[in-house]
This record gives C-alpha cells, sequence and structure tokens, in this order.
C-alpha cells in the first residue's frame, strides 16, 4: 500500500508541474473589480438596464431624473432635445458621454462612449448571440451582441490586423437599444474568441 502510494505521488508531481507552466497560456486573469464602473452607472442595474434606464421601457421624461439619481449631478451637463438627451461627465474617471434617444415616449436606445473592459460584459452578460464585423484599412471593428432578449446589448471592440482578444481589453463603444441587431442581414452567429482576421473572412463569405 505504502509503496503504492509513493509510486502514485511520483506520477502526480509531472502532472501538476505541467499544468501550473501551462497557466500563463490560458490567456490573462480577469483584473480586479473596477470601481469606477459604479461611478458611471453601471451598479445601478444589471446590463441591459443602465443607470436605472432600460431601453423600451423607461419614459424618456424620467431619464433626466434617472441620470441625475446614478450620476453625481455635476457630472452631467445635459442637453435636452424632443428627441435626445445627450451627456457628459466633468472630471470624473472614467469619463462617460452619451447619448439617450426617444422612441415613441420611452428611451429608444443608450448609447455611452466609456471604457467597459472585456470581462465586465462577460462576467454580466454572458456568452455573446452574434458579430458584426467593419473592415477598413488595417483596423477591424468588431461589435458583439448579447441579445437572447430585448431590449439587447453591444459592444465594440477596434482589432489591428490578427489582433488577439484580451479580457482587460476596453470597448470603444456600448449600446443598448430596444431593437435587435442579430436579426439584421450581415449579422454573424457568435463563433467564439476567434482571431478577429477569421471573423472578417467569414464576414467576406
Amino acid at each position: 500500500m505504502v509503496r503504492m502510494a509513493v509510486r502514485l505521488a511520483l506520477w502526480l508531481v509531472p502532472i501538476h508541474l505541467v499544468v501550473i507552466g501551462a497557466m500563463p497560456l490560458l490567456g490573462p486573469h480577469r483584473p480586479p473589480r473596477d470601481a469606477g464602473l459604479a461611478d458611471a452607472g453601471f451598479a445601478a442595474c444589471k446590463l441591459p438596464c443602465w443607470a436605472g434606464v432600460v431601453p423600451g421601457v423607461t419614459p424618456f421624461a424620467e431619464a433626466n431624473r434617472l441620470l441625475s439619481s446614478h450620476l453625481p449631478p455635476y457630472r452631467i451637463p445635459t442637453f435636452l432635445t424632443t428627441s435626445t438627451l445627450s451627456f457628459e461627465t466633468i472630471n470624473s474617471a472614467p469619463a462617460v458621454s452619451g447619448v439617450l434617444f426617444y422612441e415613441q415616449t420611452r428611451v429608444g436606445a443608450v448609447h455611452l462612449a466609456t471604457p467597459v473592459p472585456l470581462w465586465y460584459l462577460l462576467e454580466t452578460l454572458g456568452t455573446p448571440d452574434c458579430v458584426w464585423v467593419s473592415q477598413g484599412g488595417a483596423q477591424a471593428l468588431i461589435s458583439i451582441f448579447w441579445e437572447r432578449s430585448l431590449p439587447s446589448t453591444g459592444a465594440y471592440f477596434p482589432f489591428a490586423e490578427r489582433a488577439a482578444w484580451e479580457l482587460d481589453m476596453p470597448a470603444r463603444f456600448l449600446q443598448m437599444s430596444s431593437t435587435s441587431s442579430c436579426a439584421t442581414p450581415g449579422a454573424l452567429p457568435w463563433r467564439g474568441f476567434a482571431p478577429a482576421w477569421r471573423y472578417g473572412t467569414w464576414a467576406g463569405d
């Protein structure tokens, strides 16, 4: 029995070393939780709700009050028209700017320009549902969407040629909408974290 236990231990040691050595190849670990996301309105509710606003549900007339409740007031100089509410934070980290769009008395869409890391979107929304690819020059703009049910959430990531996905890469742009993007022509089903150039090839087929 003792001899068998010794043999088992000697067999497990090299396996343990191989696993430890392979860990760096599994990709970056999720960075520490960024408290700045809470200051940017993400603590108020779960995406696709943001700062208390749910596209397709929240009355447009309530939008300014909700932003004031979930963002410090001095950070939201608002520009209100009959069809949009634009805002931009001042001296905040991260900076937040965006537009809320009017649609039949409700907020139809929220567009945000604030750095939201990929790990946060995956942790919050799970596996994406579809992909859009816009190519121009050496860069591709890959948009990934989560919309098993509406409203949908979309995140836009710029890629240099053959660039790889990274968990801490920030989305250039984020949108929540009461309409579907995956149902429109040109959308590709999500095929995992394939290289950007591969999605570009699929989009051209």
